[in-house]
């Protein structure tokens, strides 16, 4: 799952304002399909909610200045999206994405950075007094990957709004997909060499213990 949050701070415990998720498979294989048909049988595969900024500050989540003033610099229809949703409290959103994730452990969760979005939400939910539905070792930062394959790996022309924690969420999801493809690729590549080179060095020690033998005596 890809998480995506909009908020008015950059702390450990900054207010969330919108929460978006993508869930979707991230290698593609014949397992990978079935899990791609279950998804779609089970649940919308996307999530997007937005939170009262009053819920937020009452749980103890803070907001800080820099921030608000980098949102009144985005485009009007960032804004005007970030201001005119309907929101609802923030424990009421933290129970929808509970209930909307797939039961069980059996899902990563990847954020845009080891120190934002998770942890946001992980706050969230502590400060709310809920428990988080994953636990940490599910947790992987789709920034490090980002920056690892930059050049490597093309990012698709983003599409939608930016700044908007659901289109945010499938563009890097989608991007995500994509590198994690192209490991899987090298992997099976170098499996694919490491097996025949492997064959060939058992060749190479079947033809030389053969000449060995014929040099000897009959080989047993």
């Amino acid at each position: 799952m890809m998480i995506d949050l909009e908020t008015w701070g950059t702390g450990p415990t900054a207010a969330v304002s919108t929460v978006g998720a993508r869930m979707a498979p991230v290698v593609v294989d014949r397992q990978d399909l079935i899990t791609r048909q279950v998804l779609r049988q089970t649940l919308d595969a996307r999530f997007h909610q937005a939170i009262t900024l009053e819920s937020a500050l009452l749980a103890g989540m803070e907001t800080d200045a820099d921030t608000v003033d980098w949102w009144r610099k985005q485009s009007a229809e960032a804004r005007e999206s970030l201001l005119n949703q309907r929101r609802l409290p923030l424990a009421v959103v933290l129970e929808n994405l509970r209930q909307w994730l797939p039961p069980g452990h059996d899902y990563l969760i990847w954020g845009n950075g080891a120190a934002a979005d998770p942890v946001w939400l992980e706050s969230a939910y502590r400060l709310a007094g809920l428990a988080c539905p994953w636990n940490h070792w599910q947790v992987r930062c789709y920034r490090t990957l980002r920056a690892q394959l930059k050049g490597v790996v093309q990012e698709e022309e983003f599409t939608g709004m930016r700044h908007h924690a659901l289109a945010d969420a499938v563009h890097q999801m989608r991007h995500l997909q994509a590198m994690l493809g192209f490991l899987r690729m090298g992997y099976l590549r170098a499996a694919v060499r490491s097996g025949a080179e492997g064959r060939g060095q058992e060749t190479a020690v079947s033809c030389q213990e053969a000449d060995d033998g014929q040099e000897g005596g009959p080989v047993s």
